[in-house]
Order: structure tokens, then sequence, then C-alpha cells
């Protein structure tokens, strides 16, 4: 059975479910990705039933919690760019390194 006639039949059953959104065979695995990680099921384990031949293609399908996500915003929102002092980043007077033309 190919990828086409998998989407077909996951949009038919999200249809009959009720469902709304594009619900396809990537957005499936994405699910199960996403959940069996967040239930700390190893990623060894997740790519055999994905089918994924290594760790890393699992990047893709991962995603961050809500939780996450909020961490995520409360830690940019509360950044504060920091102050620069050019002053004290350029010296004014020569240093002692300097040759002194008499």
């Amino acid at each position: 059975m190919g990828k086409d006639r998998i989407n077909t039949i996951m949009k038919g059953m999200a249809a009959s479910a009720g469902l709304s959104g594009g619900k396809t065979n990537h957005s499936a695995r994405k699910t199960m990705v996403t959940c069996l990680t967040k239930n700390s099921v190893p990623e060894t384990q997740i790519i055999q039933l994905t089918g994924h031949k290594n760790l890393q293609s699992l990047n893709s399908y991962k995603k961050a919690s809500l939780q996450q996500q909020k961490e995520m915003s409360h830690v940019l929102s509360s950044y504060k760019k920091p102050e620069t002092n050019l002053s004290s980043s350029y010296p004014t007077t020569p240093s002692s390194g300097t040759m002194n033309q008499d």
C-alpha cells in the first residue's frame, strides 16, 4: 500500500471521526513520535515503529510541548540585552607599550 492510499484512508478516518484540519500519514506519525517521546520511550524503540533508519531522522517529527513553548517564551521575554560601555572598551590614553617620540 502506497503513501497516497494511506493518506486517503487517514483523511477518510479523520472526516468520519469529525476531526478538523488535514490529517495525513505524516501527521499521525508526528503525533505518535511526540506522544512516545513525551512518555520517555527510548528513541531506539521509536524508530522500530516508524521505520526510520537512524535516530537523527526523528528530529523532524519532534515538537515542543505547550509547557516547553511557554518556558522558552518566558526565557525570551525576560531577556535583557547586555549594556555595552564603549568608553571601557577602548582606551582613551596611549598604552604603556607605545613608543614615545621625543
